[in-house]
């Protein structure tokens, strides 16, 4: 750290500011605004006090922010309403409205006003429980596009507004002191003044990051030359739209010389609210090896407060977040083994002094990270030097292959090979020599490479392509009758297209049978192509770099047809063909927005991407994204770790002046990987060797079940299935339909399987299976349909019931668990006869007959009296069935909170899934007697380690 500290007293920062005032003067146009005559003015009726509590209580309290009252906004259940108030100011004009809020409990609350106020703003939200703050919002006099809030005779010169009073969640929020005023006019003007070095002429260029939905942006603000030593003139930068709106801007200031190049400048930038000397905000002067000085500027609609505070150099981004985590006060941490990685950019972009990189690379180094990426192009130069300093000796590159040969007319790739791999090999020693160019200590640094973010199969065409078809379902035991045709000339490939048509190139017509055929061996021939293709790529880097993995970044399946043949790039494929030799997945989970099932899913990617890597002893490491909460993001690393991966892509530190996904400004974030590197290092000699022992469960992934699926219900019932399994600590494998085919489940005591449609021979595989000692657990819609879409009840008798019919389905919305379970897609009730509890069906109910009534017992019944849930004997085997979600139906007590983990599963629906397989025999490596804790055990000849991820709440 004192190396970082005589490295700053080289550069010259100084500052100086003044607070001037944007508001011209209060206006009142609301009466009452801070409640002291109760609800006098407002259309606010007091809910009176009785035995049955309202989820809704408005009332006045003796809790002020100013006098004696405030009104209090009290959600006794999870949901969220407003108070309305109208009122009217000139068109035209700026104002700002702000109002004191107080929060208690889970509940969050804001402002925002309506009609005639041009964008509708809302302001700044206040969190959980937080003492009085200022909520507030800028706006502009207008006129709603239908004249909403609007009297019958409007006088064109107001704008009629209503203030709406939001509040959401649980708890109560209080509001007082609503206050209105007019604005000046400002805007925000910058002015240039190189100081050094001197008698020299210059251009200004401004690079940055503004938000979306343009991200990065380069303005040139002035045509004109200036010259050092004078102040060059008042810029507006309101006229670009990058500096428009509410949020910050993180921008470069290039002092771009006219003649020769500049190794170190010293500039003075003034910033004002108008282009005049009394209007200035706040003056820097900054000395800089190199010509780039780095800003964080405020965009222009931001409230007054927000944006005459919000001009800083990059500097003081830098050193606050290096200064927090050494307050953490933590002991030094040095792992040795497992490979923690970051991500930095910055340098040579938005700021040219060093220093500043050392200053972040220590930030990292503090918390534990061991390995740097600088956003997908290695570790060279400036950040590689410094990186070393501080023993930061590992990195990762991106290859990603975009100039396939193509038809020049269509634009598909040609699928010829040999072109195919001259295309990967030239691409591959091009890459490799402009890194020699741009840095050769580089290369020995790189541990993997990554060939493909969230990747999508190839569009191929042409008459290779065709011809290659044919020859690939010869390959796969196709005859000609089968697509109904005379001879192989005759077959036509059913298309070429990108995944994002895949969903409409399917049939409509389902007894077109030989039409169906087609489209799927058209969908396995195309992964088969893509995969063929990253296996080429993979190979011609190996062939040069034989000590890295390769990867790909599939996207978790839940999304977008990721790691299915949908999106032409099946991961089962990709481990079939050895198309990568490491195997990954970034997880978009977290604990608002992009729930789904819940952050404990990353043990469900890192479970796929191992049972993947299975079959040619691939590598295993996780793509942990970002998450609120200290403890969250120790959570998600401790599943990662306990699954067995050992490298870890943390997306991404940032930070937030280069980066638009970015967590550098988490204290959470910050906190809980610093932690959890500490706690891991402590274990990294048992951890790092283990391996998890053999699972002796198999969840069976269906690969025909996204191309014939109209709906999610059984994807997401899978995945609370393996919750369920996790919260019981049951260890779990995935197999998909091939490996059951060649015989996997010898391998295992139990499968699960909750898909529709599965592969013919498949279903003969677990029919054979049961029959000699298999048990099978089956839930759903049980596997009636086939590859080809076709009705195939090959495993009916296997299960013990005949007549299938679907008696009640709410299927007609998606089933993503984090939307809960409403009344509306519960489709009964099923008693069950060893509990006294009953659960819901979920999603749907299915009907059947029981086949053998001796060899079947009834474990549960629909309120009807007709058969839920039951165990059929089948040869040596036996098979449970349920004929609804299971998953689903573990999912109905959840409770969902922002900012925390699922709470709420509860025994009676896990043992529906458990206690068949418990009772089938398996063993349980670790096992806890406190609810949804994830076991994990590592086993090396260095010994055993237990990583226990706490998912109770």
């Amino acid at each position: 750290m004192r190396k970082i500290f005589v490295l700053l007293a080289v550069s010259t920062i100084s500052c100086f500011s003044q607070t001037p005032s944007l508001l011209k003067q209060e206006i009142f146009p609301i009466t009452n605004p801070g409640f002291e005559q109760m609800s006098a003015g407002w259309n606010i009726r007091v809910t009176e006090k009785g035995q049955v509590v309202p989820d809704i209580v408005y009332s006045f309290e003796s809790i002020a922010a100013e006098g004696k009252y405030s009104l209090a906004i009290t959600l006794n259940k999870r949901t969220g309403t407003y108070i309305p108030r109208a009122f009217q100011v000139e068109k035209g004009k700026k104002y700002y409205l702000c109002a004191k809020i107080k929060t208690v409990g889970e509940i969050t609350a804001a402002i925002r006003v309506v009609y005639g106020a041009v964008g509708e703003p809302y302001s700044n939200r206040i969190g959980y429980d937080s003492d009085w703050s200022t909520a507030g919002v800028t706006f502009v006099g207008g006129k709603h596009i239908y004249g909403y809030g609007e009297p019958k005779n409007p006088d064109p010169k107001i704008s009629y507004c209503e203030l709406r009073l939001e509040a959401n969640g649980l708890g109560t929020a209080y509001f007082d002191d609503i206050r209105i005023y007019e604005m000046k006019e400002y805007g925000e003007y910058i002015r240039f003044n190189l100081v050094k070095p001197e008698g020299k002429q210059y251009k200004v260029k401004i690079h940055g990051v503004c938000g979306a939905p343009k991200w990065y942006f380069t303005v040139y603000p002035a045509k004109d030359v200036f010259s050092s030593g004078t102040p060059g003139q008042w810029i507006d930068l309101g006229q670009f739209d990058e500096f428009k709106g509410r949020g910050t801007v993180y921008a470069g200031i290039y002092f771009e010389p006219v003649s020769e190049k500049f190794d170190e400048i010293e500039a003075i930038i003034d910033f004002a609210y108008m282009p005049d000397e009394s209007c200035i905000i706040k003056t820097f002067q900054r000395k800089t090896p190199g010509n780039i000085i780095g800003l964080i500027l405020p965009k222009t609609e931001n409230n007054p407060d927000s944006f005459l505070s919000g001009f800083h150099l990059l500097d003081d981004d830098i050193k606050k977040r290096n200064e927090f985590v050494k307050s953490l006060n933590l002991p030094p941490v040095n792992l040795k083994k497992f490979y923690i990685e970051a991500h930095l950019k910055g340098f040579g972009s938005v700021f040219s002094d060093p220093v500043m990189v050392e200053t972040e690379i220590d930030t990292i180094k503090t918390m534990g990270f061991n390995a740097l990426d600088t956003q997908y192009s290695g570790l060279a130069g400036v950040y590689r030097q410094i990186a070393e300093k501080y023993n930061i000796k590992q990195t990762h590159h991106t290859f990603r292959l975009s100039n396939l040969p193509k038809d020049p007319q269509t634009k598909k790739v040609i699928c010829d090979w040999q072109k195919i791999k001259d295309t990967c090999s030239s691409f591959i020693e091009n890459t490799l020599e402009n890194l020699r160019k741009q840095d050769p200590e580089q290369i020995p640094l790189i541990k993997f490479i990554d060939t493909g973010d969230e990747i999508a199969g190839e569009v191929f065409g042409g008459f290779e392509y065709e011809n290659g078809y044919r020859e690939y379902l010869k390959s796969q035991g196709l005859k000609e009758q089968d697509l109904k045709i005379k001879n192989w000339n005759e077959l036509k490939i059913y298309g070429s297209w990108s995944w994002r048509d895949s969903w409409k190139m399917r049939p409509t017509d389902r007894t077109a049978v030989d039409s169906c055929i087609n489209y799927y061996w058209t969908l396995r021939y195309w992964n088969w192509c893509t995969a063929k293709t990253y296996r080429i790529l993979a190979e011609e880097i190996i062939k040069r770099m034989p000590d890295v993995s390769i990867r790909v970044n599939f996207g978790p399946p839940w999304a977008y047809g990721y790691c299915s043949y949908m999106r032409g790039a099946e991961i089962w494929e990709f481990a079939r063909q050895n198309s990568v030799t490491d195997f990954w997945n970034e997880d978009w989970l977290n604990t608002s927005g992009w729930r789904n099932a819940g952050i404990q899913m990353v043990s469900y990617l890192v479970d796929l991407s191992r049972s993947c890597a299975k079959i040619n002893n691939a590598q295993l490491s996780a793509f942990v994204m970002p998450v609120g909460g200290e403890a969250n993001i120790q959570l998600k690393l401790a599943s990662v770790i306990g699954k067995g991966a050992k490298k870890i892509d943390i997306y991404r530190y940032g930070p937030a002046y280069y980066s638009p996904d970015n967590w550098s400004g988490s204290t959470d974030m910050t906190s809980g990987v610093a932690k959890f590197t500490r706690k891991l290092e402590k274990a990294e000699d048992i951890l790092f060797p283990g391996k998890p022992r053999n699972p002796e469960l198999a969840i069976i992934w269906s690969a025909s079940e996204p191309v014939w699926a109209t709906d999610d219900a059984s994807m997401w019932n899978q995945q609370l299935i393996y919750l369920a399994l996790q919260h019981k600590q049951i260890p779990v494998d995935i197999v998909d339909e091939f490996l059951v085919e060649k015989g996997a489940l010898k391998n295992y005591k139990v499968a699960i399987l909750s898909s529709q449609y599965l592969r013919k021979s498949s279903k003969k595989a677990i029919a054979e299976w049961v029959a000699n000692g298999g048990n099978l657990f089956v839930d759903g819609i049980p596997a009636t349909g086939d590859e080809y879409g076709q009705n195939c009840e090959l495993l009916l008798p296997v299960i013990g019931i005949n007549d299938i019919t679907i008696v009640d389905s709410a299927i007609g919305r998606s089933l993503n668990p984090q939307n809960g379970v409403s009344d509306a897609i519960k489709t009964g009730v099923i008693k069950m006869k060893n509990l006294q509890d009953s659960i819901y069906g979920v999603g749907r109910k299915i009907q059947f007959k029981i086949r053998n009534p001796e060899k079947t017992k009834i474990i549960g019944e629909w309120e009807d009296g007709s058969p839920a849930i039951i165990e059929h004997r089948y040869g040596k085997g036996k098979v449970y069935y349920a004929g609804t979600y299971t998953g689903h139906s573990y999912n109905v007590p959840v409770i969902r909170i922002p900012g925390k983990i699922e709470t709420g599963y509860r025994e009676c629906e896990r043992k529906i899934i458990t206690d068949f397989i418990l009772g089938c025999g398996i063993n349980r490596p670790v096992w806890c007697n406190v609810d949804c804790i994830q076991a994990d055990l590592l086993e090396s000849d260095s010994g055993c380690g237990i990583v226990l991820s706490n998912y109770s709440g």
